[in-house]
């Protein structure tokens, strides 16, 4: 093996090592990324039945979207919009009975490191323990000064949520 040889191969080498180490500290990265994600939807959950709607506002980015059913997209401009709205939401569900909500399946998908999608579906439950409804929504997330936001809240029946394959569900 000649000097050339040599040093091209050990050049080779270097550089299939710093991919390496920058594909194994992606994958890292990501499920950082999906740990902090699930922390932060397990405290929204939390919220939305302990917290205030002034609380859980300043859970959600404004302006806040919200994709209906249907197709409507409806823009909460402020966090004042943001937070009568949670109130409202509160407020009916506290007229049917509501008590708490609990995870299905929560399926969290990182797209970088400061943008995530989350498809839930979650069980509404009565102070009697009675099912009040089943719902999902899948949630596009963003990362800023550090601290995740619900930037997009798209609503769906149950049986539309997303997977996004192995490690994705909780």
């Amino acid at each position: 093996m000649t000097d050339g040889h040599r040093a091209r191969t050990a050049f080779r080498m270097t550089w299939l090592l710093v991919l390496a180490a920058a594909l194994l500290g992606a994958i890292a990265a990501q499920a950082d990324t999906r740990d902090d994600v699930l922390a932060f939807m397990n405290h929204y959950l939390d919220s939305f039945d302990n917290q205030s709607s002034r609380y859980i506002a300043s859970l959600h980015h404004a302006p806040l979207y919200l994709l209906a059913p249907h197709g409507i997209l409806t823009e909460f401009e402020t966090s004042e919009k943001i937070r009568r709205t949670v109130r409202r939401w509160k407020r009916t569900l506290n007229h049917r009975g509501y008590d708490h909500t609990e995870w299905v399946s929560v399926n969290v998908q990182p797209m970088s490191d400061d943008t995530a999608l989350v498809s839930t579906v979650f069980n509404r439950i009565k102070s009697t323990g009675e099912l009040l409804f089943q719902g999902a929504a899948t949630y596009t997330l963003l990362r800023q000064d550090g601290e995740w936001k619900i930037f997009l809240m798209h609503v769906h029946e149950p049986e539309r949520a997303l997977g996004f394959g192995p490690g994705g569900t909780e």
